[in-house]
């Protein structure tokens, strides 16, 4: 829940009597909040006490606060097409916020082979990995900081991010003789969150097979 319960209120509720519901109060029905200014959906109640979900967050509303919706929803969105669970429960949540719910197919992977310029060893110890080819991002990558420029990526968690980095700190430290490539396994580190252990392993065992 988004906020504390008042166990004050509850137990007031507890010990009064029971209150007439109105006939657009139930569970799963929309109901308007005076109090919020908005629509929500009502996830369940006891006696004056309503909880209701509000664009995802739950809150506590007094009965008397709530009113019939003034809206009419005359058409449900088939959230059934929505194969991902996770995916379907933030849909469930936001439903009254969505106008529409459209899957997009993936596409086929844009790959060309590792680059001929790639330090030898480091070529080696991908085709170990069985990493033998590059997606496009990958590719723009190692060309764009093969010629002195930075780059920003912004692809989906697993898209491959991290080796299109890693193959050009590992080429500097190979071929200039320089110690980034410990550096660089810190920042992975520090700034991949959930992940963290696929990337560093991924690293470690390229440092590995180098």
């Amino acid at each position: 829940m988004s906020n504390n319960i008042d166990q004050a209120a509850l137990l007031k509720a507890l010990l009064s009597t029971p209150p007439i519901y109105p006939d657009w109060l139930d569970v799963g029905k929309l109901v308007y909040s005076t109090q919020h200014k908005a629509h929500g959906r009502v996830i369940g109640f006891l006696d004056r006490i309503v909880n209701i979900q509000i664009n995802g967050k739950t809150y506590q509303v007094a009965l008397n606060s709530l009113s019939a919706p003034t809206i009419e929803i005359t058409n449900t969105i088939d959230l059934s097409i929505i194969e991902n669970p996770t995916y379907k429960q933030i849909a469930s949540e936001w439903s009254m916020d969505l106008n529409a719910v459209k899957i997009i197919p993936g596409n086929s992977a844009n790959t060309s082979p590792i680059p001929d310029n790639l330090h030898h060893g480091l070529k080696s110890a991908l085709l170990t990995t069985g990493i033998k080819q590059f997606y496009s991002h990958q590719l723009a990558a190692w060309k764009a900081l093969t010629t002195g420029k930075s780059i920003t990526l912004t692809t989906p968690t697993a898209s491959g991010k991290t080796i299109a980095f890693t193959p050009y700190a590992f080429e500097t430290a190979l071929s200039k003789q320089k110690t980034s490539v410990p550096i660089l396994v810190v920042l992975i580190i520090d700034s991949t969150d959930s992940q963290m252990m696929p990337n560093e392993f991924g690293i470690r065992v390229l440092l590995k097979r180098i």
